[in-house]
């Protein structure tokens, strides 16, 4: 039997944390039968290197481009998620405005095939400002990297954590002429997953489908709700 070809679709084996091994991982990945792999920009500098990898793999590699709704703001630094030290601090966020030119020429380039991740995060926010502020930057750069889907043609990735009613709300006047894509790890309700599907998003789902349920949560509620998603 010939060994099974995997897309991996969300990736960020351009980050700093990757560059003492980078090329070996890759090549584990290779060997293992992941066959494709798209690296997905967060910032201005992540979104450049996911291009660079793109063209350094030509026949294995394709990038994403765009900024995270975290990075908006001025960083939320979570060490425990980043492992901490000076390796961690690259991740650290600017907080940038979304400039359209400069994604704009990196969104023409061939070796991009989609915009983002973009989208809403309601977790990760900091304590010295209001959380109004923050949203409403994180909209702001969000419609302007929808405008730019629209305009080079190319889907969105989409990073939505604990804001699935406004993320839902915000794409819906758009769905007549938006491509899609994909909700990055998606961990919505049932609802969510069936009004994102009528909008035409595939999903991808990451390590929490191992996870035992939360407290207060049905056994096998995410389970059932992955099921409810056609497999296509």
């Amino acid at each position: 039997m010939s060994q099974p070809h995997f897309l991996d679709a969300h990736t960020h084996v351009q980050f700093s944390g990757y560059d003492a091994d980078r090329d070996a991982v890759i090549q584990r990945a290779l060997d293992a039968g992941v066959r494709k792999m798209i690296v997905i920009g967060t910032q201005k500098d992540t979104s450049r290197a996911a291009v660079a990898l793109a063209g350094k793999y030509p026949d294995n590699v394709r990038a994403a481009i765009g900024l995270h709704p975290i990075h908006t703001s001025r960083s939320f630094h979570d060490a425990q998620e980043l492992g901490g030290g000076d390796a961690a601090q690259p991740f650290t966020s600017r907080g940038e405005i979304f400039d359209a030119d400069y994604y704009r020429a990196l969104a023409r380039d061939p070796r991009t095939v989609a915009i983002g991740e973009c989208g809403l995060d309601y977790f990760h926010f900091n304590d010295d400002e209001p959380r109004e502020a923050q949203i409403a930057r994180q909209k702001d750069a969000f419609l302007l990297q929808i405008d730019l889907s629209k305009e080079v043609r190319k889907p969105l990735m989409v990073h939505c954590r604990d804001a699935f009613s406004d993320l839902i709300e915000f794409l819906q006047p758009h769905a007549n002429d938006l491509t899609p894509g994909v909700v990055h790890f998606f961990t919505g309700t049932a609802d969510d997953a069936r009004r994102l599907l009528d909008m035409g998003f595939s999903f991808t789902f990451g390590g929490a489908i191992t996870f035992p349920p939360r407290k207060g949560k049905t056994q096998g509620d995410y389970d059932e709700m992955i099921k409810l998603i056609p497999i296509d």
